[in-house]
């Protein structure tokens, strides 16, 4: 779920869009799928992402 400001516009769909680019990535998903803990997917998610910045 992505929650935005009614009076942000675009910004929804930036986040959207970079969850999207995210998630392209095979071994992204890979590692996800292979984690149970909450907190280590975050975390690989947040390394995932600090690579596109």
């Amino acid at each position: 779920m992505v929650i935005a400001p009614s009076n942000s516009t675009g910004q929804h769909l930036k986040a959207l869009a970079r969850i999207s680019r995210l998630f392209k990535n095979q071994s992204l998903r890979e590692g996800i799928l292979k984690l149970q803990d909450p907190n280590q997917i975050y975390s690989l998610l947040l390394e995932a992402d600090s690579k596109f910045i």
